[in-house]
């Protein structure tokens, strides 16, 4: 068994990275064929009793933060042109997506009564064409069969957290005859309030902890029932992992993250948003600067050396600002002390620093107290000081520098002869092995990994639904210009995944798209799709022949700027769920 000190292998790739000889994506204009799905009611929106007026659920910003990223659509990889996704109360609802003109039909599977909170940090995931297993973070797993022509059944069982004040999601399951093995991830977030002190300018810290654990169901299929069985310790850490499956034998489990999870008996939980500064300065500054005039707002916050422009996200709102580098967010930034002019707003890049330039919405001469209601930091109010102040922050803007940022996307010598990702920084995917004793029964993982394997500068990018339905996950990286997507193999021990498919230069191109939110490939891998929070889906398709030096791509624009909240590939499809309608549109 390796330690935690040990240097992991690094992970193989098939041939040449890099196609020298590919020389982009043009632009195809030909027109497709497109449907329009009114949902009953906004996806996220809480409608209260029968005899109580509608009203629209308004999300905080920490809301946001947690869900914003997350692809709030799923599919089931037996079914190719089916979608699926959790309505205002809770409801799971199916659209099959025919491509033989026949019109799409939204069918209604499952009810629950839920807080839209709650639907938006659903989970679901299909074990066969008619079970799925979903989660809606209220501490129970729904084991849900499918029934032709009719509404499914669903089973509920009760999976207890380790913590009182965790949350749950399903991350990955498993059907093996008529055994259901169910992967839960937990959330801990805990706020800890400093003591009472003349400094106002000490404020409360958020620690958050990540753990894993195993459950066993019992699955009577003829009579769709389900029981619990088993359900193992947990094994946790600080750092929320990109990906989690069962190994293909069924005896271990991958977890690709920036650390090792351990034990609970065992983990040290760092602080997310401490972390280090803790030890140095249990006071450590907010990330930015402001002033103002009585029109305006102007703050300035600085970024680690060798950051992308592209890597930089600045998410101006009516009420509120989120600004991210390299997809972790800021800390102080949130809803606002007053509304803004957003379209009179504006940010800029001068070197290390970005400036955000508010208008103000009302021009009354009214005086801020301050930017951000979370943080409440007092005026710079002589702007001459603001750049001193940026680069006495430095210090602390490194800790929350993102492993291989500073990389970019530029390419290493000698690419195209590589047969290895391995670099230093980056993820790592780890195997923790376990065991189930049938008589006991128990389940027990291992507290440390069996082997680890280094996925080096690559960076994260998606998971990818199994290439077939026999259960085979996969994963996309960005490996320096191109996305190159990694699948499971049957032996785990010798070579955990292998590189299948690689979309040329798609790293690069995306990475000139503003906001980017989500991204999907199809299972048969024969184009790429990416969306932006607003109203843009961009195709990309691979070279018509293996090698080929160009590729097509088309940009269909939803008629809407509601928010995107879900977005699915589909062999012969692009599916695209709002808060209000779906989309698709025929390749």
């Amino acid at each position: 068994m390796p330690s935690v000190t040990d240097k992991p292998r690094s992970l193989s790739v098939k041939g040449a990275l890099l196609n020298t000889k590919f020389e982009g994506y043009k632009i195809n204009f030909h027109p497709r064929e497109e449907q329009q799905i009114e949902l009953p009611s906004n996806v996220y929106t809480y409608t209260g009793d029968a005899d109580t007026a509608t009203h629209t659920n308004t999300h905080t910003v920490a809301f946001y933060r947690d869900v914003e990223l997350w692809n709030n659509l799923y599919r089931n990889p037996w079914v190719e042109d089916a979608v699926y996704y959790f309505d205002y109360a809770g409801g799971l609802q199916q659209v099959l997506a025919k491509a033989n003109g026949e019109q799409c039909r939204l069918t209604t599977l499952t009810h629950h009564v839920r807080e839209p909170e709650a639907i938006a940090r659903s989970s679901l995931m299909f074990v066969s064409a008619n079970i799925a297993v979903y989660t809606l973070t209220d501490a129970c797993v729904y084991v849900c069969f499918l029934q032709n022509g009719g509404e499914a059944v669903v089973s509920t069982i009760s999976i207890p957290a380790s913590d009182a004040s965790a949350s749950i999601r399903v991350v990955d399951a498993l059907l093996i005859d008529t055994v259901l093995r169910v992967v839960v991830q937990e959330m801990t977030t805990e706020k800890t309030e400093p003591a009472a002190t003349s400094d106002t300018t000490v404020r409360s810290s958020t620690s958050s902890s990540y753990g894993l654990r195993i459950a066993t169901l019992a699955v009577d299929v003829a009579n769709r029932t389900c029981s619990a069985r088993a359900l193992s310790a947990i094994i946790k850490g600080s750092k929320r992992p990109d990906y989690v499956a069962m190994t293909a034998d069924a005896t271990g489990l991958l977890v690709v993250c920036e650390e090792q999870l351990s034990s609970a008996s065992t983990a040290t939980l760092a602080n997310d948003t401490v972390d280090a500064m803790e030890e140095e300065d249990l006071d450590p500054p907010t990330p930015y600067v402001w002033t103002q005039t009585d029109d305006s707002v102007s703050l300035s916050f600085k970024v680690p050396e060798g950051t992308q422009t592209t890597q930089i996200n600045v998410d101006i709102k009516s009420k509120a600002i989120i600004a991210s580098i390299g997809g972790d967010f800021l800390p102080g930034f949130g809803d606002m002390y007053a509304p803004v002019d957003v379209d009179s707003c504006v940010w800029t890049r001068e070197g290390n620093v970005v400036d955000v330039h508010l208008e103000k919405a009302q021009h009354t001469g009214n005086r801020w107290v301050y930017v951000f209601e979370d943080d409440q930091t007092a005026e710079t109010m002589d702007p001459s000081k603001m750049r001193g102040m940026l680069d006495a922050m430095e210090k602390y803007m490194q800790q929350t520098k993102t492993p291989g940022m500073g990389g970019g996307l530029e390419r290493v010598a000698g690419l195209d002869q590589m047969e290895e990702v391995d670099f230093d920084d980056g993820p790592i995917l780890s195997v923790y092995k376990y065991t189930i004793a049938e008589s006991t029964p128990t389940i027990t993982i291992s507290p440390q990994p069996t082997s680890t394997t280094a996925l080096g500068g690559s960076q994260w990018q998606f998971p990818v639904l199994p290439i077939e339905p026999s259960y085979r996950p996969a994963f996309a990286l960005k490996t320096n210009v191109d996305i190159a997507i990694f699948t499971q193999e049957k032996d785990v021990n010798s070579t955990p995944f292998s590189h299948t498919v690689t979309f040329d230069a798609l790293a690069y191109v995306l990475a000139s798209k503003r906001n980017l939110k989500l991204k999907s490939v199809p299972t048969d891998t024969s184009y790429a799709a990416a969306c932006d929070c607003f109203s843009q889906v961009y195709i990309y398709n691979k070279p018509s022949e293996p090698g080929g030096t160009k590729a097509d791509q088309s940009i269909f624009t939803l008629p809407t700027t509601d928010r995107i909240v879900g977005l699915q590939a589909l062999p012969k499809a692009i599916v695209v769920l709002t808060d209000k309608a779906i989309y698709i549109q025929w390749l």
